[in-house]
């Protein structure tokens, strides 16, 4: 097994970022710093909260999964890779957040307000905000349609551009700077601390690290070879090449987003389970994982 440098790990690792963001008041605090209002106590929170639609339809994993007072949803995700699906991603997380709040016959008013929030380590639309907030308008009068759901797009990367004292002290601690610190800087990165040595987080945490970053590698070789097949096949009419790569690039996605989410639908059903530590005997022995995956009925 690699070794891990845990005094690497940062807020912007997903893994730990969900793991903080579980402290309901962080979690609270994070909320009124990226949106500039009061939020009401928040209530309950998941981790890497899973959502399935319905058969057939692509789940998602949710970083942060949390509702306030009122029934107000916040998704909230970190991001460090720019893959340029940032806007129809967000669009596929409101509605599956809706499909998650609302029962067949109920009335499409009992909808609650909703938001997706992105915390990017860099700029997704290039335009040099630290802030982009994204409601539906009226294309011919601009005037809003208030149907209660909100993208929000956080750039760290433009921390030093930031009005907000507060939001940009946080952004620059996203991006490993050292400006002025607040309480809740300074209370988000003691949490860090506190999980880096938290035996157990460390011991779920390498496993799945290691075991995703094998899969990857699996998924990529096996791509590779896929690529070249497909690419034999579609160089003929328009080049060698591109059809490798794209045949590449299309395996590698899905192998990554497929693993990914098998594992953190398996972690979620073993915590409610409270048989969380079989993971880790899992990730270490591919029998024993695929027993737990169909014991679950995982696929």
């Amino acid at each position: 097994m690699k070794s891990v440098n845990w005094d690497s790990i940062t807020i912007t690792n997903k893994l730990m970022f969900g793991e903080v963001f579980r402290n309901a008041d962080l979690c609270r605090q994070l909320l009124e710093l990226v949106l500039g209002v009061g939020v009401e106590k928040v209530i309950y929170t998941h981790r890497e909260h899973d959502i399935l639609p319905e058969l057939g339809a692509k789940g998602i994993r949710m970083d942060v999964y949390v509702k306030d007072g009122k029934g107000t949803v916040f998704d909230v995700e970190m991001q460090n890779e720019n893959r340029g699906n940032l806007e129809k991603r967000s669009r596929y997380y409101l509605s599956t957040n809706d499909m998650d709040c609302i029962k067949a016959g109920d009335d499409y008013r009992q909808l609650r307000d909703s938001f997706v929030i992105f915390i990017c380590t860099f700029d997704p639309f290039g335009r040099g905000l630290a802030r982009y907030t994204v409601t539906p308008h009226c294309k011919e009068d601009m005037h809003e349609m208030v149907d209660g759901s909100t993208r929000l797009f956080i750039n760290a990367a433009a921390w030093d551009s930031c009005d907000d004292p507060g939001l940009r002290s946080f952004l620059c601690y996203l991006m490993g700077g050292t400006i002025e610190p607040t309480d809740f800087t300074e209370q988000v990165e003691a949490e860090v601390q506190r999980v880096r040595k938290a035996p157990e987080w460390r011991r779920t945490a390498v496993r799945l690290i290691d075991y995703i970053n094998e899969e990857r590698n699996i998924a990529r070789e096996e791509a590779r070879e896929e690529g070249l097949i497909e690419g034999r096949a579609e160089g003929r009419a328009e080049g060698r090449e591109e059809g490798r790569e794209e045949g590449r690039e299309e395996g590698r996605e899905e192998g990554r987003e497929e693993t990914t989410q098998q594992i953190a639908r398996l972690f979620n059903a073993l915590k409610g389970a409270h048989r969380e530590d079989e993971l880790g005997v899992a990730l270490s022995d591919k029998e024993k994982l695929r027993a737990l995956l169909d014991e679950f009925g995982i696929e």
